[in-house]
């Protein structure tokens, strides 16, 4: 269209003449576009960056290419990848969520200052846009997991503990194997519980559930607290009532954590160590109260030429595993300690100093605070009684190790863990005292007395451990059904009979499992594959 020319004549606006313009189909504004004259950057760089009302904008961003690497640190190759505000954004985005960032970050002039330097075009957000754009991101990314979730039997796991501000916390977290036989691990819940009872925690876990639309449960792993049990009970009738067939009719559900329990053992053959162990936790707790009393004890590791490269710990109270780690660093530097009793007076003068300990009122809620003069130095009986226990411990040590292992399945060591414990605490309790015994003697004997009694509450019988235990056992290609027979015979001392019938309830629940997993499989595949079914041919050959 005919668009006049204006120009300033001695002050005065006049018209000297036509021009050729086009007006914007999606904005009022006027571009030049006389074909001898003007060209078409101008018509193409409002098309692509100013004008604001056309609908195709973002599709004009992503044909903008630029020349980078196709991201693998050091040895990648240049690519050509499409830039566009809206893929920053993205990346931005995931940058705040992987590296756990405030979306405050966002609006941070320093890296403010690196965008304006590094991609110019590159526009920073707001810390709204950012967290808009992370929400529609997990809803994304929660629906992507609960399509991936509803084609597997997941196993679950939660806990409750109450904060230092007294508020109840409780996590659920989700383990699947997908098709390519690799162990997956999803939180599904982080959340504030009003209370530790039974029937909430179970009622929590039917929500999650709900939720993330979870129906194939195979089992529900928890601490041994009376709740739990009342928890997962709730849970068994609440998944037996629904639409969908629970797997197994949730009979093997509730398994007992087994690190808890091994915790619970030797927490209670602790007890009569509780002196000894004291004194040597004060030690350490004076070589690790400053840097120059450290720098004091490797001096006196020096001098006494002890050939270890090790620092001395301080333990956790309420997990053994740590208590046993001091122990055993600390006999390793034994001689080091003995050097600060007789040299240090600091060392020696901090025993007889009192420290603030808790004492509970009998039969009441109060706590007040009572000084007491520190137990210490250790004594030679105190280093004694310390060989002892860790001695004595090592097994349960290594088999807390085995089971706490978070990348890796553990359930098909669980059975021989158990047995090994079994083992040692029968050795040890069956050797009895006499009036030849020495004191080490005594004290270890009435450790695995103490400790049997409690491992009986548990594993009082082959029946009382859950039985998918057994099951993979039989599927680890190492030992299978023989295995379990051959240890219920020459270490567990179980008749021919009582072992004949726990194997063919294994292998009767072993078919069983393996039908299940047979029918997903087929439904998932449409139905192409056929079932191959499992005889007692079949699982006799594998035995």
């Amino acid at each position: 269209m005919d668009h006049p020319l204006i120009d300033n004549i001695d002050g005065v606006q006049k018209v000297i003449g036509n021009t050729k313009q086009a007006q914007c189909k999606y904005c009022p504004t006027h571009l030049a576009c006389n074909p001898y004259d003007n060209g078409t950057s101008s018509l193409r760089k409002h098309i692509e960056i100013v004008c604001k009302g056309y609908p195709d904008r973002v599709k004009v961003e992503s044909r903008q290419q630029v020349l980078t690497n196709d991201g693998k640190r050091g040895q990648g190759s240049l690519v050509y990848v499409n830039w566009s505000q809206d893929n920053c954004i993205e990346a931005a985005t995931h940058m705040i969520v992987v590296d756990e960032l405030p979306f405050s970050f966002i609006e941070k002039p320093g890296f403010n200052y690196f965008c304006s330097v590094t991609v110019p075009l590159f526009k920073v957000p707001c810390r709204g846009v950012i967290m808009k754009n992370f929400l529609r991101m997990y809803d994304a990314k929660k629906e992507e997991l609960r399509r991936e979730l509803k084609s597997h039997c997941v196993s679950l796991t939660t806990d409750t503990w109450t904060s230092c501000h007294n508020i109840n916390y409780m996590v659920v977290t989700a383990h699947f194997i997908d098709r390519g036989w690799t162990m997956h691990k999803r939180v599904l819940a982080f959340c504030v519980v009003p209370n530790h009872h039974g029937v909430t925690i179970g009622k929590l876990l039917e929500s999650c559930l709900i939720d993330w639309s979870i129906d194939k449960v195979l089992t529900v792993l928890v601490d041994n607290a009376s709740a739990n049990k009342h928890a997962i009970d709730y849970l068994r009738r609440k998944m037996c009532s629904w639409d969908i067939k629970p797997v197994c009719e949730c009979r093997f559900m509730h398994v007992r954590c087994l690190a808890h329990i091994v915790n619970l053992i030797v927490r209670s053959g602790l007890k009569l160590l509780e002196r000894s162990v004291a004194s040597i936790r004060n030690a350490v707790k004076y070589v690790r109260s400053s840097g120059a009393r450290l720098e004091e004890f490797e001096k006196a590791v020096e001098k006494e030429k002890v050939e270890c490269n090790k620092i001395c710990i301080l333990d956790v109270p309420t997990r053994w595993n740590s208590t046993f780690l001091m122990l055993d660093t600390s006999l390793e530097l034994k001689k080091a300690f003995q050097k600060l009793s007789d040299d240090d007076e600091r060392y020696c003068s901090y025993f007889d100093e009192d420290e603030e300990v808790a004492e509970d009122e009998a039969k009441t809620t109060s706590r007040r605070r009572v000084p007491t003069k520190r137990v210490g130095p250790p004594t030679k009986t105190d280093w004694d009684n310390a060989a002892i226990f860790v001695k004595f411990l090592k097994v349960f040590y290594d088999v807390t190790v085995n089971v706490s292992a978070s990348l890796t399945p553990t359930a098909h060591k669980s059975f021989h863990d158990v047995v090994t414990i079994e083992v040692e605490l029968e050795e040890l309790s069956s050797i009895g005292v006499g009036p030849d015994s020495s004191d080490s003697d005594m004290v270890l004997y009435d450790m695995a007395v103490q400790m049997k009694s409690k491992y009986d509450k548990y594993f009082g019988s082959l029946d009382d451990m859950n039985q998918l235990f057994l099951v993979a056992v039989v599927l680890d290609p190492r030992y299978k059904l023989r295995n379990i027979g051959r240890v219920c015979e020459v270490w567990l001392n179980l008749p021919s009979g009582e072992i004949k019938k726990k194997l063919e309830e294994v292998k009767q629940l072993t078919r069983e499992l393996c039908d299940l997993y047979s029918e997903s499989n087929d439904a998932s595949t449409g139905g192409q594959k056929k079932k191959t079914p499992i005889t007692s041919e079949t699982t006799s050959r594998n035995s």
